[in-house]
């Protein structure tokens, strides 16, 4: 029956999911990137009139929230239940491929260790790409399997069109299917995924005069001026992995299991390989290292720590002594996985209300006052272009905002400045090394022809930096 079989893994998502919303509930403040895809959704829904637009970004979360403010709803409020949604959906779908793929204690194991990342809580409310091209990724392998290739290709070009490095796993499902030789197989995949891929490629072309222009200008972003604030070492993800949970070192085992047990002849378990290696390996040697990064890399671990959790009882089990311990030990090793997800699911609980306590009060000293900052031409409204140095003016305002943070910032307001009306300025959206005294002058001498051509309405000190608003002289 469903409910029995299903039984653990409903009660798990129901404790994961009240503490998801707990923290939903608290008045977060919105980020750099949950901005700029607000205001790409504005840039959408307006065709250009008001939002910004950044060509690096992929589309589909934009477009996404493109609904909530045709309907004149709030974006934000619907972009972070929308979250909410994908986090618990793609905890969800770990358990189901999960059982796919192993069992049911592995797959109950893996999404209850991936439910309790610290990672996944923290993101849970954030309108972000990578829960949406979580879940569509883990639903096209689990389509896949089930043998609907043309849903597949759909599905992984959706997660592809959410963050394109998902985009391994429309390369990892085509290769399985050519050492199947299943020529049919990988034609309906591919009209799947092209049926999204096509028009967006099209797009591209017609907008930027490239099919690939936003897979260059991401690629720039993270080589460009500042990778030295995200360089780190080779092994920063192996280690933030395990900081973020030490179970995850079960993974080691689990994936030496998968050699052991000779799982490479079983395409299923194949792919699940195949994604961990491609996808960690592939962010392991990016330059750019974040910890959000690891999000997408995290359901693949989580399931191969749990195999390897689930190997070391078996073995156990398999050598049991005729006392009372061995028979302790032998309904330990049969009910491991409950009462280890038990143990997990309390200690999550605690932890997380332990953390809750803990937050700052969002509504308040200068987390309230960089607010009222970004809402400045809200309350005081002028017509036409707005120039910015951060995204966050677009949660307010309905202006067509140019953003000055893509590209050279000096350039950009050279052939905006006389089609601009006002101005948001962030001195701090431009980093420099300790000892670049050259970028220093250029920003500082920036700042200074931005005074000089613009009358100056706001300047104040928040958390540590000066912050401006002009409006056109």
């Amino acid at each position: 029956m469903l409910l029995p079989d299903n039984l653990g893994i409903i009660l798990a998502l129901l404790l994961l999911g009240t503490f998801y919303f707990l923290w939903y509930l608290k008045s977060m403040p919105i980020y750099w990137d949950s901005a700029v895809y607000v205001g790409m959704a504005k840039y959408i829904s307006s065709f250009g009139a008001s939002g910004l637009w950044e060509g690096l970004r992929p589309v589909m979360l934009p477009i996404l929230l493109v609904p909530a403010l045709i309907s004149e709803a709030d974006a934000v409020l619907c972009g972070q239940a929308l979250q909410l949604f994908f986090t618990i959906g793609s905890i969800l779908m770990i358990y189901v491929l999960g059982k796919r793929i192993f069992y049911k204690k592995i797959a109950f194991l893996g999404a209850v260790l991936a439910g309790i990342t610290p990672l996944f809580m923290r993101y849970s409310s954030m309108i972000l790409s990578q829960m949406p091209s979580i879940f569509f990724g883990l639903l096209a392998i689990y389509v896949f399997l089930k043998g609907k290739m043309f849903w597949s290709g759909l599905l992984a070009a959706i997660s592809f069109l959410f963050r394109f490095p998902q985009g391994i796993i429309i390369a990892i499902l085509l290769m399985i299917l050519t050492r199947r030789k299943d020529l049919r197989g990988g034609m309906r995949f591919l009209a799947g995924a092209g049926l999204l891929i096509a028009p967006f490629l099209l797009f591209n072309q017609l907008k930027y005069g490239s099919f690939l222009e936003p897979f260059f200008a991401a690629n720039l972003a993270v080589h460009g001026n500042y990778l030295w604030l995200y360089e780190k070492e080779a092994w920063f993800y192996l280690a933030e992995t395990m900081r973020q949970n030490l179970l995850f070192v079960f993974a080691v085992p689990g994936i030496v299991m998968f050699f052991v047990n000779r799982d490479y002849r079983k395409d299923a378990r194949i792919i699940l390989m195949a994604c961990l290696l491609a996808t960690s390996g592939y962010y392991m040697f990016l330059a750019h290292k974040e910890t959000r990064y690891l999000m997408t890399v995290i359901p693949y671990v989580a399931l191969f720590s749990a195999y390897g959790i689930a190997s070391f009882f078996r073995q156990k089990s398999q050598k049991p002594e005729r006392n009372m311990t061995g028979a302790a030990w032998s309904w330990i090793s049969r009910n491991y996985w409950l009462l280890l997800g038990a143990a997990m699911l309390l200690l999550f609980a605690h932890d997380t209300y332990k953390d809750m306590e803990y937050l700052p009060d969002f509504t308040q000293g200068d987390y309230l006052e960089q607010e009222r900052f970004f809402r400045y031409f809200q309350e005081n409204p002028v017509e036409g272009q707005i120039l910015v140095t951060d995204p966050r003016p677009a949660l307010y305002v309905d202006n067509l905002l140019i953003p000055c943070y893509v590209d050279d910032c000096t350039a950009t307001y050279e052939t905006y400045k006389n089609n601009i009306s006002g101005i948001v300025y962030t001195p701090r959206s431009f980093p420099c090394r300790k000892d670049d005294e050259r970028c220093r002058a250029k920003n500082d001498a920036l700042l200074i022809r931005i005074k000089q051509d613009n009358k100056l309405v706001f300047e104040k000190e928040i958390f540590g930096s000066k912050m401006y608003a002009f409006i056109s002289s």
